[in-house]
């Protein structure tokens, strides 16, 4: 249960497994109702952010953000799908190991996804290296 109806805070909590959403001004018996249909093996989304969650939808926006990646982040996926180690890319970046970790996280938050080949295949996939 959370108070956010934010459109990328729903799309990421139901990424990310969550069988339901719901806010925290939904009555008991929609409470209720949500527990059952999860508890059961089905999924609940909120009324108040199921509108939104469909115009998003039928909009057929990007799931993933990566037109926004940064020099940085470009040049370390360039090196991972060479099969550059880590501790290489951040000696011939100049930056330290710590650094190309959060850019990491970084990109398979931008990308959705969970592993360096999933990340590399999806920078392939629009040309990002």
């Amino acid at each position: 249960m959370t108070t956010s109806d934010n459109d990328t805070t729903v799309l990421d909590t139901l990424r990310h497994g969550a069988d339901g959403y719901l806010l925290k001004v939904s009555t008991a018996e929609a409470i209720e109702l949500a527990l059952d249909q999860c508890l059961n093996g089905g999924r609940s989304l909120d009324a108040f952010v199921t509108p939104a969650m469909i115009e998003m939808l039928s909009r057929n926006e990007k799931t993933t953000d990566h037109e926004t990646l940064n020099a940085a982040e470009k040049d370390i996926l360039r090196s991972i799908s060479k099969g550059i180690p880590h501790w290489q890319i951040s000696e011939s970046l100049n930056i330290g190991i710590h650094t190309i970790d959060f850019h990491i996280r970084s990109i398979f938050k931008k990308f959705n996804v969970h592993s360096q080949s999933a990340a590399v295949a999806t920078a392939l996939k629009y040309n990002i290296i």
